[in-house]
């Protein structure tokens, strides 16, 4: 793909991000590119199994701008457990739920909804703190797409909620979003029903799907 002078979020989190690894080396001479990991474990921890051939391995590289959820995570930390403000809550509905209502976007993130699954290392949470944790979600992801103005939002995947609150953003702000959902092991355990390729390419308000 010959792109030039633009800028480029980078989207993803664990594995997933290894072919933007190379696409890296490929465009950075040419465009302004920048990363932004969704899984906040993966960026908030000291180098680890986790994280060293992920998002250390970017940052070794030393040639792009990091984007994190630091800011979500530590307000959301300090008001996990306040009262709704529902005046607040009802106008960032109205303003991001071009695909999914508020309820149907927290459904999306397994960390959030414990109760709908078996992995145990998801801990429930009250429907309170997920209303707050959205929140966090919106202001933090708006505040990187004002600081970075990306030209274009390239994915490797379409899960968590995160994902969700940048597509509504993105849509918002007449930012192309493009998702190639190459491969998931996830998927692979269907056996018959691999997905081995899907793209939704978000462009001047109107939504494509391949």
């Amino acid at each position: 793909m010959n792109i030039e002078n633009k800028r480029i979020l980078l989207v993803g989190k664990e594995t997933y991000m290894y072919p933007f690894y190379y696409l890296i080396d490929e465009w950075s001479g040419k465009n302004e590119i920048a990363t932004f990991w969704v899984n906040p474990m993966e960026s908030e921890l000291d180098e680890c199994d986790l994280n060293s051939s992920t998002y250390y391995a970017f940052k070794r590289k030393g040639i792009t701008k990091d984007y994190t959820l630091t800011k979500a995570n530590e307000k959301f930390i300090k008001i996990c457990n306040d009262k709704i403000n529902y005046e607040e809550l009802e106008a960032l509905e109205k303003k991001y739920s071009h695909f999914k209502n508020i309820n149907c976007q927290i459904i999306s993130d397994q960390a959030m909804n414990g109760h709908y699954h078996y992995r145990t290392m998801n801990i429930p949470v009250t429907y309170e703190q997920q209303l707050n944790w959205i929140m966090c979600l919106y202001e933090n992801i708006e505040e990187i797409l004002d600081d970075f103005n990306p030209d274009y939002i390239f994915d490797c995947d379409t899960a968590e909620l995160p994902r969700n609150v940048l597509n509504e953003v993105a849509y918002h702000k007449n930012i192309p979003y493009i998702s190639c959902l190459l491969y998931t092991s996830d998927a692979a355990d269907e056996e018959d029903s691999v997905d081995l390729g899907v793209c939704r390419i978000i462009k001047k308000k109107k939504k494509i799907m391949i």
